[in-house]
Parts: structure tokens; sequence; C-alpha cells
């Protein structure tokens, strides 16, 4: 049974919640993060597998687990630096793609199931669609101009790359 646990709970007792039969997923840019590594000696010793997320495999944090999935150096998108913007996008694209690839590992769903779904998803997605245009307001949009569309496209172009980089990075599909 999947659970969040988080680091500073973990080293304050919650790690006995964690089991030799558990996997432990470790999410951290920079692999440095001192929460994260004072816990992977104890769930060595607990006999937790451990796989990190993370941008550096070469970090203290990639050194010490059983698997790296790095992404890499990435570029936030705060000016400043300090909103950690690009790299949980990254990161959620990542766990989703190991969440999809572990199902389709276990045959989670037979393949009749998947066309079933398949179908049902492309037609809610026509219907939201349908929806959003219901309530759009054309004349708004001659005040605004096409900045909402730049940024639309922008952000389906950038999630389309990411998808497609994982999905050949992965092997999936």
């Amino acid at each position: 049974m999947p659970y969040y646990l988080h680091p500073a709970d973990a080293l304050h007792g919650d790690l006995g919640r964690v089991t030799a039969a558990d996997l432990v997923l470790a999410l951290s840019n920079s692999g440095t993060t001192e929460e994260l590594l004072r816990l992977i000696g104890p769930l060595k010793d607990i006999g937790a597998s451990t796989v990190a997320i993370t941008a550096d495999a070469s970090s203290p944090l990639g050194r010490h687990v059983d698997v790296v999935l790095d992404y890499g150096p990435v570029t936030e998108a705060c000016p400043l630096g300090l909103a950690p913007t690009t790299s949980t996008t990254v990161m959620l694209a990542l766990g989703d793609a190991l969440a999809m690839a572990v199902l389709n590992s276990l045959g989670a769903f037979p393949a009749t199931a998947l066309d079933i779904i398949r179908t049902a998803s492309s037609w809610l997605i026509v219907i939201a669609l349908g929806g959003v245009g219901v309530e759009t307001n054309l004349a708004s949009l001659r005040t605004i101009g096409f900045r909402p569309f730049y940024a639309g496209l922008c952000a389906a172009t950038f999630m389309a790359v990411i998808s497609f980089a994982l999905i050949t990075l992965l092997g999936i599909g």
C-alpha cells in the first residue's frame, strides 16, 4: 500500500512504517537534501529498495540509492531561481511515466479494457474542450490578444516534448 512519508517525520519515529518489502522513491533536485541523505542508511538497514529522481546521479543521494532516474540539469522558470518549477514538473512527469510502466509491466489491465479506456478518454477530452468553447467570450479575446494562445501553445509544446523524451528514454509505447 503506497503512503507518503516526510523525511523529518521519518527521522522522528515514522521510519517504523517502512519494511523490507517497501520501495522508497526519493525526490531531490540537487541530490544533497540533508533530511533524505540521513534516511538512506536506515532504509538500507531495514532492507527497503531505494529509487531516486534527481538532476544529478553523481550526487550523494544518487550514489547511495539502488536506482537513479537522472533527468539532468534544468533551468527553473522562477527568475530568482528560488521556486522549484521546472524540476518539480520534470519529477512529476517521470513519476507518471514510472507509474504507467509499472502498470504495463504488471498487466493490470487487459487489452480490451485499455481500448475502452482510450476511447473513453478521447471522448472525455472532446467534451471538456467543448465545455471550454461554450464558456469562451469572443469579445473578451479581442481585448486580451493572442497571449493566452501563445502561453497554451508553449505549455502544450513543452509537455509534448517532455512526454516524447520520456517515452523514448524509458522505451514505453
